[in-house]
């Protein structure tokens, strides 16, 4: 790939429409013929080409091209039809069938110390939403018998959180821990987590790493670990719980980060990416290196930062929204995954880097990996997400492999919220049957009263008043059921008659 211009290419899987930007040369004022096909982007200018091929679920439509436009600072603005296929599978390491049922170690993603070696896990469950306790108030008539009661799980057991896990290290530990107690790495001194009681412990997953025993401890680039998990949280909130804003904390609820989810379907694609932007971080290193990759399946997100009071009123609004769902990491991790944030928005063309008061960014849900047919496949390191991840996309060369493992974690969260759906929903027609019998029986009552209405029976008396000769007065009563009667009074005179009530 000779030096030349920078490309950009967003596809949409789900809208099947892909935005492509070319800037400008590097020297400027040069002449450049961009061709597109639709397996590849072709670049020429005097300096040399630059070819860039796309993954082969991906196929660009030339003649859709519309929407051409010059940005300064850009370059050339366009846009075309795009067809996507990416594959559905989903991955999981907690696969609760007899045959995976193998043991696990946990590791500091940091520096690869062991935490827990060999652990067996044969229950793998999600751990309900922060209001479970209000949904089990609706739906019971009795009081609540695990109001003051907490989810501990047992040796063998792994119970999965939003952004955190909670395993029982009573057999890993030779002296009984306090609560509430931050849990340490002994060798790099990271934060991995925090111990709930005496047993249970909380490990966020952006900290911890979960291989199968047999194989080696394998080095991932922090910053691609921490944007993965993160993306995966959101990917994962999103789906279940229709949560499309969040507030990054602490442990202690301090909020360093706004997140508002734009999309998950975006595969981005580019060349050239300059580092004069970037300040050469460690947690950067591998994004830095010339042979990274150029294309990556990602979320799409807007942020803003909020740490040394900035937007506090906003982080305000938004804590007080119970719309805006939180996720707690370690304080360094908040502050790691802010600047991934401003490095990806940095990254971003100009034009594409503000979004009314909020920033945009990108975060990578997965590495795609270049395959070399001569040298042959180059496999993509293995995330091991405890929570479903997709399946690495490989680029031109070869086919994907498809993973068969079933994902159990993300069966059972499917089974949860399905099983809650039916049951708001059959509360809904219990209270719908209530008011239509309510109803009828109004309707039923009203009918007895007509009928009753017909049967009333009327008595006359006769009343004759010595003073008044010229006249005398009849009492009609009217008997109604086990209402009050009513009396009239009939007036006889000699020119007519009179109603009293």
């Amino acid at each position: 790939m000779a030096a030349g211009a920078r490309v950009f290419l967003e596809v949409r899987s789900r809208l099947r429409r892909a935005l492509l930007i070319v800037g400008e040369p590097k020297g400027g004022g040069m002449p450049m013929d961009v061709t597109i096909t639709p397996f590849s982007l072709r670049l020429i200018i005097p300096e040399g080409c630059t070819e860039i091929w796309l993954p082969a679920e991906v196929r660009l439509v030339p003649s859709s091209c519309r929407g051409l436009q010059y940005v300064a600072g850009d370059g050339l603005h366009l846009r075309l039809q795009a067809q996507a296929e990416f594959s559905t599978k989903l991955i999981s390491i907690f696969n609760q069938s007899s045959q995976a049922q193998e043991c696990c170690t946990f590791y500091c993603q940091s520096c690869g110390e062991v935490i827990i070696r060999d652990r067996k896990l044969l229950r793998v469950l999600p751990l309900p939403s922060e209001n479970w306790g209000a949904l089990v108030e609706e739906w019971c008539c009795h009081p609540d018998p695990f109001a003051n009661k907490l989810l501990h799980p047992r040796e063998n057991d792994c119970f999965i959180g939003d952004s955190f896990f909670l395993v029982n290290l009573r057999s890993n530990l030779q002296q009984e821990p306090k609560a509430n107690t931050k849990v340490i790495c002994k060798r790099c001194k990271v934060v991995l987590g925090e111990t709930v009681s005496s047993e249970t412990t909380k490990f966020y997953m952006t900290e911890v790493i979960i291989q199968p025993s047999e194989r080696s401890f394998s080095i991932i680039p922090r910053s691609q670990f921490v944007q993965s998990i993160v993306a995966q949280c959101l990917v994962e909130l999103s789906s279940a719980r229709s949560t499309f804003r969040y507030t990054i904390q602490d442990q202690d609820g301090k909020v360093y980060i706004l997140l508002w989810l734009l999309n998950l379907d975006s595969l981005v694609i580019e060349s050239l990416r300059s580092s004069k932007h970037i300040t050469k971080f460690p947690l950067f290193e591998d994004t830095l290196k010339s042979d990274s990759s150029p294309a990556w399946n990602a979320v799409k997100v807007l942020y803003q930062p909020c740490i040394k009071s900035r937007n506090k009123k906003l982080a305000s609004l938004w804590e007080s929204d119970i719309s805006v769902h939180s996720l707690t990491l370690p304080s360094a991790t908040c502050l790691e995954l802010l600047l991934i944030l401003s490095r990806s928005n940095a990254m971003l063309p100009p034009s594409l880097r503000q979004m009314n008061s909020f920033q945009r960014s990108i975060l990578a849900k997965r590495n795609v990996v270049l395959v070399d047919k001569e040298k042959g496949r180059v496999e993509p390191f293995d995330l091991l997400l405890p929570f479903p991840s997709q399946s690495p996309v490989i680029l031109q060369g070869t086919e994907v492999k498809e993973n068969h493992q079933t994902s159990d974690i993300k069966m059972m969260r499917e089974e949860h919220f399905t099983g809650y759906r039916k049951k708001k929903k059959e509360k809904k027609r219990k209270k719908e049957r209530k008011k239509e019998r309510k109803k009828e029986r109004k309707k039923e009552e009203r009918e007895r009263e007509k009928e009753k209405d017909g049967q009333s029976t009327w008595g006359f008396w006769y009343n004759y008043s010595s003073t008044q000769a010229f006249g005398s007065n009849i009492i009609l009563m009217r008997s109604h059921g086990q209402k009050h009667d009513f009396y009239y009074t009939l007036m006889v005179k000699k020119d007519g008659c009179k109603f009293l009530f």
